[in-house]
């Protein structure tokens, strides 16, 4: 399997205050990976890292082999890496408009064609396509957020906690929404602490206190009763 993306020793952190230490993660093509971990982890932090919002105190990150720790947030992305944000939209502009800013770096009409697209396959955003994203219930909001991510048909889309503030409803339509991609040759690092998403995972990592403490796959994992009580609270299998 091809690797996607390879980061190996990164460190990070704001300020005097470190807050990754000697981090390790790779993706392969089309392979979902999960990042799980509690608040306060540093998961935010190393997916900003990864994608050039925040500098790096040490380490290397490629991408499809090219190292690119030194390259612009936009030169990233034009690469084929895509980023959703905690709140995943612009709320101030338009269903419409989300879509179009996903793809900006993409010929227009490719951009146009593609969200386009995305509102066939979700009626419920075509049917409110000019309506500020703001309006949009939370659910509807992380529907947009999927599509403005995949948009401009990433090689890599990282998402923060997609399930952030949504009902455990509509976590799993999030979860189903992204099982239907992930057919599509798109690789995902999804960062979460929610468990639910371990159903979509090929592979699992655990961050804590700003270190990788576990990797491997989610059968590794339930298998690992020290980390998943640990972690997780998760009692037997």
């Amino acid at each position: 399997m091809q690797t996607v993306l390879e980061v190996e020793g990164l460190a990070g952190g704001y300020g005097p205050m470190q807050v990754l230490w000697d981090v390790a993660v790779k993706v392969g093509e089309s392979e979902t990976v999960v990042l799980l971990g509690p608040n306060g982890a540093g998961k935010t932090t190393l997916l900003k890292s990864l994608v050039g919002l925040q500098p790096l105190r040490g380490g290397e990150v490629a991408f499809r082999g090219e190292r690119i720790e030194r390259l612009r947030t936009d030169q990233r992305i034009r690469l084929g890496i895509s980023f959703m944000t905690e709140m995943g939209v612009f709320t101030n502009l338009s269903v419409e408009e989300n879509l179009f800013l996903g793809g900006y770096h993409q010929p227009p009409e490719t951009t146009k064609a593609r969200a386009e697209e995305f509102l066939r396959l979700f009626p419920d955003l075509a049917a409110q396509r000019r309506h500020h994203a703001g309006a949009l219930s939370g659910g509807q909001r992380k529907m947009l957020g999927v599509a403005k991510a995949l948009v401009a048909n990433p090689r890599l889309v990282i998402m923060d906690e997609p399930s952030s503030g949504l009902s455990p409803r509509f976590v799993g339509e999030v979860v189903k929404m992204l099982a239907r991609f992930r057919t599509e040759g798109t690789s995902f690092l999804i960062a979460e602490q929610n468990v639910k998403f371990l159903e979509i995972a090929d592979r699992v990592y655990v961050l804590d206190g700003g270190r990788i403490g576990f990797s491997g796959t989610v059968e590794e994992l339930r298998q690992n009763e020290a980390i998943r009580e640990a972690y997780f609270g998760l009692k037997g299998h």
